[in-house]
């Protein structure tokens, strides 16, 4: 899998790469067999690993060592038979191209005699990099040199990796071997990651296959939240609420009593739990914007109607109103979690409450209208390529499954009066479908008088604020909190 990312990366023409070594890579346009024969066996032994418990695989273990094979068991632990077919067929489908003299410079191949992957390259290493000569060990199996010999193959990689080649010796006087991309590493890999895993495929499901899909998610959500206490204090109080049903998260810096509050609403089609890295995010809110976090396990689709989400998150958002003025809350809502936010400021208006509005949205990648406008969708269909993440036909999906009649309202913002909203911070990233939006709700806002302020992401996918480590997302962190405060 780790090729199967590396390669795309390597024949990105906006990835700078210096020198690429793969380790028993099976390139092939289309290895079906193989990819059968894989697949299959692989949800076989996650099924079987899945029942033993154990904290090495036995198999792996005879065939890497006890090291490797714990690493990679844990791995596969947490890995799903979707993600299982995904990776096979990432594996197994390359788009092959013939390579220049500069690339097939950068490149080393390499493969046990025993690997069947080998196999399978032959033709297509002579027809696309006919100039790099693959290292074979003999003796050894896939991989199986790098796991009998980890000492003695990191020094070989490096002197590999630390000889110049060609290009940086045609680039030393510029005193760079390429011009850099616009996007971190980081960045890269996880939007190549996202697409090898096929994400966006997972979603693009119709009729039946969209039922199965919900009712896949429907037992995740029932899956307990995995809270980082640990990992949050001492620095942070994490609280446990039930309001009314709804377990909620209230998070504040140790020993501080907060000037504000935000009501944090997770993103996820409305049918995808929260993960930890949801409560992180809480904590850094909380810390940069001397704010308690307040983050509710609303309720989901399939199981729950959108009329029902809203009602429970109000719940929470009058519970907060106990301890502090409308002028003192924000609301902070991710992807589906932004739209809910609206939905939850459409409610008060449609149902005519005296439940006031808060301080003012933050929303990061919102859906505005579901399902989209036929304009909207071709504003969509044009970024299907770029976007790893969502399929524009995701909506026509979920639509009914959320709301429909007197309750579709809820869905579209765009359509609302928004007439005495607060203010609003959007962000987008130019490489996701949901920008679509965009047009309509710049048009929607300035007939409401509601003040907009956008936020672009230039380049950037889906939501790209929750991937943490990534440099993309540090940055739009502190628009977040500067938003918030």
């Amino acid at each position: 899998m780790g090729v199967a990312v590396a390669y795309r990366l390597f024949m990105d023409p906006d990835f700078a790469v210096g020198k690429a070594w793969f380790d028993g890579v099976a390139l092939n346009k289309d290895a079906a067999v193989a990819e059968v024969v894989m697949r299959n066996m692989f949800r076989k032994r996650k099924k079987m690993l899945d029942k033993s418990l154990v904290d090495a695989s036995p198999t792996l273990v005879e065939m890497y060592g006890y090291d490797f094979a714990k690493m990679m068991t844990a791995t596969f632990e947490r890995i799903t038979l979707s993600d299982v077919d995904n990776i096979c067929y990432a594996c197994c489908h390359y788009d092959l191209k013939p390579l220049t003299q500069s690339q097939q410079s950068k490149l080393h191949l390499e493969y046990g005699s025993g690997d069947f992957d080998l196999k399978i390259s032959r033709k297509a290493m002579k027809t696309y990099m006919p100039s790099v000569t693959p290292v074979i060990r003999e003796g050894y199996g896939h991989c199986g040199y790098m796991a009998a010999h980890p000492k003695e193959y990191v020094e070989e990689m490096e002197r590999w990796m630390n000889a110049p080649s060609a290009d940086e010796s045609r680039a030393a006087h510029r005193g760079s071997a390429g011009t850099p991309g616009q996007t971190s590493v980081q960045y890269k890999i996880v939007k190549a990651l996202f697409s090898v895993l096929g994400v966006n495929k997972m979603l693009d499901k119709k009729g039946e296959n969209f039922d199965k899909l919900l009712a896949k998610y429907s037992k995740l959500q029932k899956k307990p939240l995995k809270v980082p206490f640990e990992k949050m204090r001492p620095e942070f109080d994490v609280e446990t609420k039930l309001i009314d049903g709804t377990t909620c998260y209230v998070v504040r810096v140790s020993g501080t009593k907060p000037q504000r509050a935000v009501l944090y609403l997770f993103g996820g089609g409305y049918i995808l739990p929260p993960d930890p890295g949801d409560i992180i995010l809480c904590g850094q809110i909380a810390r940069n914007c001397d704010a308690e976090v307040w983050f509710p396990l609303y309720p989901m689709a399939p199981d729950h109607k959108l009329v029902e989400t809203v009602q429970n998150t109000l719940k929470v958002y009058q519970e907060i109103l106990k301890g502090f003025s409308a002028e003192q809350v924000r609301f902070f809502g991710t992807s589906s979690g932004g739209g809910l936010a609206l939905s939850l400021c459409m409610y008060i208006k449609h149902e005519k409450m005296d439940t006031p509005y808060p301080d003012k949205l933050v929303l990061q990648s919102p859906g505005l209208q579901v399902p989209p406008s036929e304009s909207q969708k071709a504003e969509m269909e044009k970024r299907t390529k770029v976007d790893v993440m969502i399929p524009p036909g995701f909506f026509d999906e979920i639509a009914p499954v959320l709301a429909t009649g007197d309750e579709a309202y809820l869905l579209s913002p765009i359509l609302f009066d928004m007439t005495g909203f607060p203010p609003i911070d959007i962000f987008y990233g130019t490489r996701e479908v949901m920008i679509a939006y965009l047009k309509d709700m710049k048009a929607a806002c300035a007939k409401c008088h509601v003040p907009l302020h956008i936020h672009i992401g230039r380049g950037m996918m889906h939501c790209w604020g929750a991937m943490e480590f990534v440099p993309e997302a540090q940055a739009v962190r502190q628009e977040y909190f500067e938003a918030l405060r």
